[in-house]
């Protein structure tokens, strides 16, 4: 039999997950609204998208969903699902731990909030998912192709981390590039 103490730490690494797909999904919106810049304005320069970059970077979720509404028609029911993306990632940053603070004692209570946090994963993916597939068709009406994408990633993964995807090591890779999940059955996870 789990102790508490087990489930607790199970309930951590949930909450690491969720937290790491909402900033998925704000990632993703932030590339979103830098390729959009390039196809109002394809003359920009990398400069300049890196400024961008970093005054969006030092925004948060709402103000980037603001933006995205600013330069783009959103279909009504498509804004209203953002806005529940946006409503979920606060909630799960601001008030999810305050909300179950007596289920948090308990074997069962760290149960529901792990079924609640892989519910949360599983809508912040969908929202992640949603904008990946936006930014694509953004690339493709500027004729970026995945592989362009890719170099550009390379680039990127290089400057940012210093891991060189040509020469690097597999554990290098990985640990540069991979997603924290817990088990997919949170009752599978022995801590």
């Amino acid at each position: 039999m789990r102790s508490t103490s087990e489930t607790r730490r199970e309930v951590f690494a949930w909450f690491g997950a969720v937290a790491y797909q909402a900033q998925c999904f704000e990632v993703e919106c932030r590339i979103l609204l830098l390729f959009m810049q390039r196809a109002k304005n394809p003359q920009v320069t990398l400069a300049e998208v890196e400024t961008l970059d970093a005054r969006l970077t030092a925004r948060n979720l709402g103000f980037l969903l603001r933006e995205l509404k600013k330069g783009m028609w959103l279909h009504p029911e498509f804004e209203g699902l953002l806005n529940q993306y946006r409503e979920k990632r606060n909630y799960l940053m601001h008030r999810f731990f305050s909300a179950h603070s007596f289920d948090f004692a308990t074997e069962t209570g760290c149960r529901k909030m792990i079924s609640e946090l892989t519910e949360l994963h599983a809508t912040l993916k969908e929202a992640d998912e949603i904008a990946q597939a936006m930014s694509k068709k953004i690339r493709q009406h500027l004729h970026w192709s995945e592989e362009k994408l890719e170099a550009f990633y390379r680039v990127t993964l290089r400057r940012e981390t210093g891991v060189d995807l040509d020469e690097a090591e597999p554990n290098q890779i990985l640990d540069a590039t991979s997603e924290p999940t817990p088990s997919a059955d949170p009752s599978a996870h022995q801590g």
